[in-house]
């Protein structure tokens, strides 16, 4: 085996370990970036001889794809259900899971269904009730209640409905545990509403645990008798009439703590709104507004990382008279899809032109960031040209031959997603669904950490609370329904999008920080030098994160304009 041959076949043996071990996904951009030694040419010669090997290689790589596969309701199912709830294929394997899910397990992903060690009381197995549930299952007939219980004999209640995954229908099932495990923050919220004494806040927490009062009495080392009068006593503090009263009123307000503290958040913003605007055939389009409600109109094109902004970001806006608008583009968020054989450039216009209808203007300055970039050049030409006033850029993806000419100066994650998006769109999904897993596994504070080594001031920013929430909301908010939209856009971006800025009819300001490890100063200095219209303004002490780093700068040219 020659010196290519042998790093082929390396490079391939990591993307297999993609499917298994997520944080390996620094091993295998490294090695890709190193491959492509950050030239065109080289990365065209290795995927023309390569094709067909990495295609079985990713054939290979089961589980990862068929992550990526799964219908979009499916995926939009787990996301919005509060209980830990999972996607499973008719074998066992587990494609999908949600962030409840997540919590449940500490952030460890459970594989195959036995690793859920629940036992239903009306089944062999959980692992013969799903797949009974997915082969047998009628799509229509809705969701089956199955009690269960987990490997501490606490009760459970399993919701289980068919779901076929992926474009061939394959047989799969949506598991959603419903259990009565009680958050400690409930627990002491209802204790203190009601004026529990200690003994009966723990009874309480036991019962909702699923321990019966006989169990309780033995686990405290007391009579029935005893544990039945303290019962009592709770039932008549908190006003129910029995046992399942109580429960149902325990879950409630178990989810009522499980939603307060976006209400908090909501709360502490008190200029934030979100709200819907309906486009024809029944889509919605998400949009938040932050800043001043009664300020100048902007709107903002938002990356796949960076959706909202920090608390301080926000109110430097506010101040300054600035109401941004966050427009989510189709298949983000809870926007919906475009409509089937629909142009998605057109249907990005289209909601955006009727976001600005609603707020009653005809034109506005707008901000872009990161991947909403390349979209806002691209959709300019769909019928929104006249409504932009002026273009700032930040953190900008460059057309792909720049990124070629200079990957050697990016991050090494970013200049791997932005090689392979070039050409292989397989090997992108697999990147970007990659690094998203990578990001769960890690930790948002470790991920950015390393991502943005390379920056003083980037490495500053992630490591603050309020930059790590937003980072958090963007993540969720890009895979609300899936990994797709994120990777077509990405997919999108890649594309030259170079001839789209000579008809660009706005004037362009490309603010970016001298430090940004993620697109570099040099692409895009040589990218204004090629166009007229375009002027760059280079700002010291700040790198991919200059929005919240410069706010006052941002909001100022927003506002003002230059030159």
């Amino acid at each position: 085996m020659d010196d290519e041959e042998a790093i082929r076949a390396e490079l391939f043996r990591k993307i297999e370990a993609l499917a298994v071990s997520p944080e390996s996904y620094t091993d295998l951009t490294d090695d890709l970036v190193v491959q492509a030694k950050g030239s065109a040419d080289a990365l065209d010669r290795f995927e023309a001889s390569a094709s067909r090997d990495l295609a079985r290689a990713l054939d290979q790589a089961t589980l990862l794809q068929q992550r990526e596969a799964p219908g979009r309701t499916a995926m939009a199912n787990l996301r919005l259900s509060t209980s830990p709830a999972y996607l499973i294929r008719a074998d066992g394997v587990i494609i999908g899971s949600n962030e409840a899910a997540l919590n449940r397990a500490a952030g460890a992903k459970a594989e195959r269904v036995e690793a859920l060690a629940y036992q239903p009381d009306d089944a062999e197995t959980l692992g013969a009730l799903v797949r009974g549930t997915a082969l047998n299952g009628d799509v229509g007939q809705g969701v089956s209640l199955h009690p269960a219980r987990d490997a501490d004999d606490r009760r459970a209640t399993l919701a289980v409905m068919a779901s076929p995954i992926g474009p061939d229908a394959a047989p799969g099932a949506l598991l959603f545990i419903v259990d009565p495990v009680m958050r400690p923050e409930t627990v002491d919220l209802i204790g203190r509403a009601y004026g529990l004494t200690g003994a009966e806040t723990e009874i309480l927490a036991a019962f909702c645990d699923g321990a019966s009062l006989r169990r309780i009495a033995e686990d405290r080392g007391r009579s029935h008798a005893t544990i039945r009068t303290q019962f009592q006593s709770i039932a008549e503090k908190t006003g129910v009439g029995g046992q399942a009263e109580l429960m149902r009123s325990s879950q409630a307000m178990s989810r009522f703590t499980e939603e307060i503290g976006g209400l908090a958040r909501a709360t502490s913003r008190p200029t934030r709104k979100r709200f819907d605007v309906m486009r024809p055939g029944g889509r919605s389009v998400e949009v938040l507004r932050c800043g001043d409600p009664a300020g100048a109109p902007a709107i903002f094109m938002h990356g796949a990382k960076v959706y909202s902004f920090p608390t301080a970001t926000e109110a430097v806006f506010r101040d300054a008279g600035l109401a941004l608008y966050i427009i989510g583009r189709p298949g983000f968020g809870q926007s919906d899809p475009e409509p089937d054989s629909a142009d998605r450039d057109q249907t990005i216009a289209d909601d955006i032109l009727a976001v600005l209808s609603q707020i009653g203007v005809e034109q506005a300055p707008f901000l872009a960031h990161s991947g909403g970039v390349p979209e806002v050049f691209r959709v300019a030409a769909k019928g929104l040209a006249a409504a932009i006033e002026r273009l700032v850029i930040v953190g900008s993806l460059p057309p792909p031959s720049y990124v070629a000419r200079h990957a050697g100066a990016s991050a090494t994650m970013t200049a791997a997603l932005m090689l392979a998006a070039r050409s292989n769109k397989v090997l992108l999904r697999l990147l970007l669904s990659g690094r998203l897993r990578m990001y769960l596994r890690m930790g948002v504070a470790r991920f950015l950490a390393k991502k943005f080594a390379a920056s003083p001031s980037d490495t500053k920013l992630a490591a603050r609370d309020d930059v790590i929430a937003e980072f958090d909301a963007a993540v969720e908010f890009t895979t609300a329904q899936g990994y797709g939209a994120g990777a077509d856009e990405l997919v999108t971006a890649m594309r030259d999008w170079e001839p789209a800025i000579a008809s660009f009819p706005a004037p362009v300001l490309a603010l970016h920080g001298e430090e940004d490890p993620v697109s570099p100063l040099a692409a895009i200095t040589e990218l204004v030098a090629a166009h007229q219209g375009m002027t760059l303004e280079t700002v010291a002490g700040a790198g991919h994160l200059l929005i919240p780093a410069k706010p006052e700068l941002v909001a100022q040219r927003l506002l003002f304009g230059w030159g």
